[in-house]
């Protein structure tokens, strides 16, 4: 897994970045946190701009959603969806109650 940007290119435990001052560090992670952000943009508009050839319909409501226009639904899928966040909730309380024993992980 390589780390802060692509520009090291190295791990997190590599004395270039064991040595370094927290600030440095700091603005490394968030440059490469916004490049993959960027990466991660970029993909999906490219695949909105593909999928436009065989549905020029749903990419425009794609790009409507990320423009913060808002979609309509029934009440039938609003009772739907929310049911299903209901149930999510659930099983995730469930799930807390219930914890699971962890293995321990040494760190050399």
């Amino acid at each position: 897994m390589n780390f802060l940007c692509g520009r090291l290119n190295c791990l997190p435990t590599d004395p270039r970045i064991l040595d370094m001052d927290d600030y440095t560090k700091m603005w490394h992670f968030y440059s490469w946190i916004e490049e993959k952000e960027e990466k991660s943009k970029f993909m999906k508009d490219f695949g909105c701009f593909v999928g436009s050839f065989s549905n020029p319909e749903m990419a425009k409501k794609i790009k409507d959603m990320e423009n913060g226009k808002s979609f309509k639904t029934t009440k039938d899928g609003f009772d739907f969806a929310t049911k299903l966040v209901e149930e999510a909730a659930k099983k995730r309380e469930e799930e807390d109650n219930n914890p699971r024993r962890r293995k321990k992980i040494s760190i050399r």
